[in-house]
């Protein structure tokens, strides 16, 4: 084809590799040889994300490389592997292992390894995910929920357990809709968990007609274009 075309990218799609042979790589496969056993309770076995996290990124990641390449203006091949996309997705987690010789490991409630609190709560309705990242997260959670000290990042990490225990008490005095409600406005980062009809009842801006079909939309938004009617015109 390059002797037609010499701008002309073709895009490989693999498993492992293409010189990595021909192994059947599925969703789950790939997830589980690049580490799937990071999610899920630490007391039971590990567990998978529900969707096709592996498929999805890989489609996305080659997208990327093909439009890279076109830009170049160079053509050529392009190999875009599942397995190297989601290793490279790990990508903090693993650089602290390279680097430091930090394992990760599976921690209750999905908590973050190194933030506290940053994990999902129950409530007295329903499951709240709250991410305290930094100081003035903490001080702006703390004043809404009338709880006192753990003033610093090191200190709460110090004294994980009994920060959480004091978080979970506060945030079962609400529902998680009702923390979403009160917290977002204020800046800090929560959510209740939703179902995915509840989060797709709550966008319907994301949702597109086909013919006799309704489907989630583009996440890409374009100046000057406008969905109609689950269509994309020119605005």
């Amino acid at each position: 084809m390059r002797r037609f075309n010499d701008k002309i990218v073709c895009v490989a799609l693999t498993g492992y590799g293409l010189d990595e042979g021909d192994d059947p790589a599925f969703d789950y496969v790939i997830q589980a040889v690049t580490g799937a056993d990071l999610t899920g309770d630490p007391a039971g076995p590990p567990t998978l994300p529900g969707y096709s996290a592996a498929d999805n990124s890989t489609g996305l990641t080659a997208a990327l490389g093909l439009l890279a390449q076109i830009v170049s203006g160079r053509g050529g091949q392009v190999e875009v592997s599942l397995r190297d996309v989601m290793l490279s997705q790990l990508n903090y987690r693993a650089s602290a292992y390279l680097n430091e010789g930090a394992a990760p490991r599976r921690m209750p409630n999905g908590a973050h390894s190194y933030y506290v609190p940053a994990q999902l709560f129950p409530t007295s309705d329903g499951t709240l995910a709250l991410f305290i990242t930094h100081d003035g997260f903490w001080r702006t959670f703390a004043a809404e929920a009338d709880v006192e000290g753990f003033a610093t990042m090191a200190e709460r990490a110090a004294n994980r357990d009994e920060v959480l225990a004091v978080v979970t008490e506060v945030l079962a005095g609400d529902t998680a809709a009702g923390w979403e409600s009160r917290l977002r406005p204020l800046g800090v980062p929560a959510a209740a968990v939703r179902s995915l009809p509840d989060a797709l009842g709550a966008t319907p801006s994301m949702v597109v007609e086909a013919g006799d079909f309704r489907l989630v939309g583009s996440p890409i938004r374009i100046d000057g274009y406008e969905r109609i009617r689950g269509a994309t015109a020119a605005g």
